[in-house]
């Protein structure tokens, strides 16, 4: 974009003024590029209504009034070389999603209305933000976040960084546009479907987020963002916006499939307290009497020899997981994140372990 320099003239111009030839060529110019006059010849009558017209923006007066001249030094000349300069956006950082996801600021001070400010990769249709009202400090909030994640959605830049810039438009024309910015953006959003996980024309394949030869790093979670279809994965109370973080760790998974509160999925006790999830108790029947005397010996079906078993080992027993036909879910280290087996498969390494079951109230909130 044009490199915008600040202008000085030696004497006033405009209404009254001394109107020297060099001065007229920099205002003229210098009003042509904040959108005050358009190209081709200009007429004292013009260039004083432009004068006025710009001075009315910026709530300029002289008695009470715009006064249609321009003084070296004075206040509309400041103005003119502040329109006229590219606004600084700073550079954005990562946030909290209930505050907006990201600190996007920029310097002060920018055009009044009817001057509109935009913030996007470009001036397209449906590729940038209207900030003209958004605080300079704080232009990205709750309220226009959602408009924000369509941008990305419809660039499908999930995981990507993109280059943004601040906009100066005056009735659709771009005054100035500012040095871009990198905005890093969230992984890509999940259907939601957990239980079975839905894998197809869902991103890459989630990983596992456990610990790692970089050290630790934990189980992702979703948040859901009221008027977008899809499930943001986050940490922290931000965005996850790198596709190497894209996953679950064993008690994220069951924690986000049942719809947890974030804060209980660290301790898997806190997670049943959390779900009403109640224990299952085990108990060893009673062996059958023994047959009389003289009779012949019944033979063994497979309900009484899984009954007289000595002990209840986690390999004998049958439990029978509703709503998933008896199919164990999880995520793993050792399996490489997302995996499914039946409940006697997936028992069978722990024949010499003690188990604890827990039963939920109902069918898991991401169940399908």
């Amino acid at each position: 974009w044009r490199n915008f320099m600040a202008i000085n003239i030696s004497a006033s111009v405009g209404e009254g003024g001394k109107n020297l030839a060099a001065d007229l060529i920099q205002i003229d110019n210098q009003l042509r590029k904040v959108g005050m006059l358009a190209t081709g010849p200009v007429t004292p009558q013009s260039r004083v209504a432009a004068i006025k017209k710009f001075q009315e923006i910026w709530g300029i007066r002289t008695a009470g009034k715009p006064d249609g001249k321009i003084d070296p030094g004075g206040m509309t000349l400041r103005r003119l070389n502040e329109t006229a300069t590219p606004l600084k956006l700073n550079a954005i950082s990562i946030g909290t999603i209930a505050y907006g996801g990201y600190g996007i600021s920029f310097t002060v001070p920018a055009p009044p209305k009817p001057y509109q400010l935009f913030l996007g990769p470009s001036t397209v249709a449906g590729d940038y933000l209207e900030v003209t009202a958004a605080n300079p400090k704080d232009m990205l909030t709750a309220k226009n976040q959602l408009d924000l994640l369509k941008l990305i959605q419809k660039r499908n830049a999930w995981g990507q960084t993109l280059a943004v810039k601040l906009f100066v438009v005056l009735d659709g024309t771009v005054i100035s546009e500012s040095t871009p910015q990198n905005l890093p953006c969230p992984v890509q959003p999940h259907t939601g479907k957990m239980l079975p996980l839905d894998e197809t024309n869902n991103g890459p394949k989630l990983t596992y987020q456990g610990d790692s030869e970089q050290g630790p790093f934990y189980g992702r979670m979703f948040h859901k963002i009221v008027g977008f279809d899809g499930y943001f994965f986050k940490y922290g109370g931000q965005f996850e916006t790198n596709n190497v973080h894209r996953g679950f760790d064993c008690i994220t998974y069951a924690g986000t499939t049942c719809d947890a509160p974030v804060t209980s999925m660290a301790v898997a006790t806190d997670l049943a307290a959390a779900l009403g999830a109640t224990k299952c108790t085990l108990e060893k029947p009673a062996p059958p009497p023994p047959p009389p005397k003289g009779a012949a010996t019944p033979p063994k079906t497979a309900h009484a020899a899984a009954s007289a078993a000595a002990t209840p080992a986690p390999a004998t027993i049958k439990v029978d997981l509703e709503n998933t036909n008896g199919t164990v879910h999880e995520f793993a280290l050792s399996k490489k994140g997302y995996f499914t087996s039946s409940v006697e498969t997936w028992l069978d390494p722990y024949k010499n372990m003690k188990l604890t079951l827990r039963k939920l109230p109902g069918k898991p909130a991401l169940a399908v």
